[in-house]
């Protein structure tokens, strides 16, 4: 396909190259996550002859989208990246090496030739890749200056390639010494870098642990690095709440069919227990009310990050729910009480954010019998419910997502949809 791609793109005299993170994975044989492209070419010249194609062209004038054969190409004209005063400025260029100056890391500074079977690398990008190193091109403090997202998108990298991949030393220490310029991101930005650990990031618990020893958790998510030092009853000992919580996102695996919405809301479901921890008489640690308290915080921190309400809107509402009682013991009636308070959509959520939660105690071996025996009863309630009473909600974005490839405008599409919904 890259191939195929890249003969089109002559077709309309434009050279090309696969770059960034596709050159990258072609390179580790790593399943192709979207399809980039470096061209000898600028924005004005794209915008011509392929504005029939085009399906997204960046404000900022670095790259636009198009459809091929059903598939969505990124174009990037080649570019020289100077800095004026810490302000980030560029012109187009003809040169691959003038463009690889400005890239992020050294294994996204790859280019490959797929019409002449031939690789470009520049700095070193093979042997870093080879000795699993993320370290950025040239002067890690101006590729910082360049774009400030880097910061999170090194240690995201390192959690998204896997085992093994560490930030290079020099690489690790620019990122804590320009830790506070993140703050200088805009949230579409961040939710792209967060979004990946919850949906492309295998162990979750390898990013936030970079995180906290680059010290960018220290302004970033300070509510996660309050959590270390507290310990817990009802848990493996010396485990804190910091370890109770990765270790509960680390269980929830990446085939999980609601991955992220298990994962999001597993993090943040104990967030508040700092603000809530008091001893009784005997000297034991309590967190009353918690649930309510990380409910609160973790509506702020995902509105921070650029999630969507409805999404936030879900995660809340586990959070709030999820100290339910998992007894054998219950009546049909409290079975059915608690499907009404969760949502008949919602509630294996739940089931699952309480088996991600009893993982976290980092108890080996523990069992999940009890919760899997509500999940029958449930699954029991929820056959009753007559089709005509039950309505399935869908945030928006999932709506979107499901839309993109069949209308050119999504969002426009949304409202009559959400109409036909209603009336459903």
């Amino acid at each position: 396909m890259l191939e195929n791609i890249a003969r089109y793109l002559l077709l309309h005299d434009i050279k090309s190259y696969v770059c960034g993170g596709t050159a990258r994975d072609l390179k580790l044989s790593r399943t192709i996550m979207s399809y980039d492209f470096a061209v000898v070419s600028n924005m004005q010249e794209l915008q011509a002859k392929f504005k029939n194609k085009i399906k997204h062209s960046d404000p900022f004038l670095t790259y636009v989208t198009i459809m091929y054969k059903g598939l969505y190409i990124n174009l990037y004209p080649l570019k020289k990246v100077t800095l004026d005063n810490t302000y980030y400025k560029f012109e187009y260029t003809t040169s691959l090496k003038e463009d690889s100056n400005s890239r992020d890391f050294t294994i996204n500074a790859l280019y490959f030739d797929p019409l002449k079977n031939k690789w470009y690398d520049y700095h070193n990008g093979k042997k870093d890749i080879e000795n699993k190193l993320i370290r950025f091109v040239g002067n890690p403090y101006n590729r910082i200056l360049e774009s400030k997202i880097r910061i999170l998108r090194g240690p995201v990298l390192a959690g998204v390639l896997g085992t093994g991949w560490k930030l290079e030393h020099k690489t690790h220490e620019a990122i804590k010494d320009y830790r506070l310029k993140l703050a200088l991101t805009h949230s579409t930005q961040v939710y792209r870098e967060v979004n990946k650990i919850f949906t492309r990031v295998e162990i979750p618990s390898k990013v936030f642990n970079i995180l906290r020893s680059t010290k960018v958790l220290d302004d970033f998510f300070p509510e996660l690095l309050l959590c270390v030092g507290i310990e817990q009853t009802n848990k493996r000992k010396n485990l804190d709440v910091y370890q109770h919580l990765m270790y509960a996102i680390d269980s929830v695996k990446l085939s999980h069919p609601r991955c992220k919405i298990i994962r999001t809301t597993a993090l943040l479901h104990d967030i508040g227990k700092p603000q809530c921890m008091t001893y009784n008489t005997k000297n034991e640690i309590h967190f009353y009310g918690h649930e309510k308290a990380s409910s609160f915080l973790a509506e702020r921190i995902l509105f921070k990050w650029g999630f969507k309400k409805d999404f936030i809107r879900q995660i809340t509402s586990l959070i709030n729910l999820h100290l339910f009682d998992a007894s054998r013991r219950l009546s049909s009636a409290a079975v059915r009480r608690l499907i009404n308070r969760a949502s008949p959509e919602n509630i294996h959520n739940l089931i699952d954010l309480r088996i991600a939660d009893r993982y976290g105690t980092g108890r080996p071996g523990i069992s999940m019998d009890k919760e899997e025996y509500l999940r029958d009863r449930i699954n029991k309630e929820l056959e009753n419910i007559s089709p005509n009473d039950f309505k399935l909600v869908l945030p928006n974005d999932q709506i979107i997502s499901m839309i993109k490839d069949t209308t050119d405008n999504p969002d426009a599409a949304l409202p009559y949809i959400r109409q036909y919904l209603k009336n459903k």
